[in-house]
């Protein structure tokens, strides 16, 4: 993403966000989705590109950027719990996907787009793991042969071989213009074109079926989801700000990069209290970090700053900031994570140090965050 891109944003959000001061959500914990609904949902355009702030209800503490990071992260969290089943998940692709069979409202897609409009102007990164189509179609593209490949590899795969097969096809696969699935014990049919079930697949028309079949899966099938998803992503970023963009760069905006350089997490660094780059503990510090489990790093950049993503600039310009909180072996590590910044005892041991870090990190949200 260019310079002049990044900077147009921020001029834009900026703008949008001035003179309305800023928008405050008062969240309960376990009704966490709902009473985003209940706030959002009637709010127009300008009220939504304000500041946003976080007040979770019965909890001290001012947002100062850490708990609305928090928010976003459980929001995301439970509106892709598949017990909601608003989504599936790919385990070959590791990827969700509207579920097309969802009982759920249109409200709930709409917030899931809502919250991916302001985690743009607001600057936050979301661990939301989606398929590349979905930006194409966000920013009005059509969705290609590329993009279903990515979507169902195996099935993509499938097909072409179908395509590919030496000899009759109507024979050997025994298909029509029909695709069935299942709705808890029912079966359900769709017509691919019209009277569908009474057209075989053939040598001749295996094309057209293919076309059809990945229009359906990736569009047809699930229309409402989407119409309601995209909904809520236009009410927070359409407009002449967001023609600027091609969406790849829409795509980088929302869910960051994938990049993990925890190098350069460490070259960024700064250190008060007593603490510098050379200090014996701060290199023992960073070797624990760096032969942790990458899951692990990931929970611990969280930890400390309040997202496990990474940002457009790369985890160089997190800055975190590592500060010496006394010498207590008892402590265990606290962050400001609104600040990036760490609150790090500087214990009598190696062996105290992974055991209270990776104590801290494996209970990162709501374990010492401030």
């Amino acid at each position: 993403l260019s310079p002049v891109c990044l900077g147009s944003l921020r001029r834009a959000a900026k703008r949008s966000m001035m003179g309305g001061g800023a928008l405050l959500l008062r969240i309960r914990r376990d009704h966490l989705i709902q009473d985003s609904i209940n706030q959002l949902q009637y709010l127009e355009p300008p009220h939504l590109r304000r500041r946003l702030q976080i007040k979770f209800v019965g909890e001290q503490g001012v947002d100062q950027g850490g708990v609305q990071r928090e928010y976003f992260s459980l929001l995301v969290d439970q509106i892709f719990d598949e017990k909601y089943m608003m989504f599936k998940w790919n385990p070959s692709t590791r990827r969700f996907w509207f579920n097309q069979c969802s009982f759920e409202s249109p409200q709930e897609y709409e917030l899931v787009g809502m919250a991916m409009g302001l985690a743009i102007y607001q600057g936050v990164i979301l661990d939301i793991k989606l398929p590349r189509v979905i930006f194409r179609k966000l920013m009005g593209g059509t969705p290609d042969w590329e993009d279903f490949k990515e979507w169902d590899p195996e099935m993509a795969q499938n097909l072409m071989k179908m395509k590919e097969f030496d000899g009759d096809i109507q024979e050997a696969f025994g298909l029509n213009f029909t695709i069935s699935y299942k709705i808890f014990d029912t079966i359900k049919t769709d017509e691919l074109l019209e009277n569908g079930a009474n057209i075989p697949v053939t040598n001749e028309n295996v094309d057209e079926y293919i076309r059809l079949y990945a229009k359906y899966k990736l569009v047809d099938s699930v229309e409402a989801q989407f119409k309601a998803f995209k909904q809520g992503f236009d009410l927070v970023v359409a407009g002449e700000m967001l023609n600027m963009f091609r969406w790849e760069e829409v795509e980088l905006l929302v869910v960051g990069s994938t990049e993990y350089d925890w190098e350069a997490l460490e070259r960024g660094a700064q250190y008060e209290g007593g603490y510098d780059e050379d200090h014996e503990f701060i290199r023992s510090f960073w070797k624990l970090v760096h032969s942790l489990p990458e899951e692990e790093k990931r929970k611990f950049l969280a930890f400390s700053t309040g997202s496990d993503r990474v940002p457009i600039r790369g985890l160089e310009a997190m800055r975190i900031t590592i500060s010496k909180n006394g010498n207590d072996d008892s402590k265990f590590p606290t962050s400001h994570t609104c600040f990036s910044f760490l609150l790090l005892p500087e214990y009598s041991s190696e062996e105290i140090l992974k055991q209270r870090l990776t104590t801290a990190i494996a209970h990162y949200q709501g374990f010492g965050m401030l």
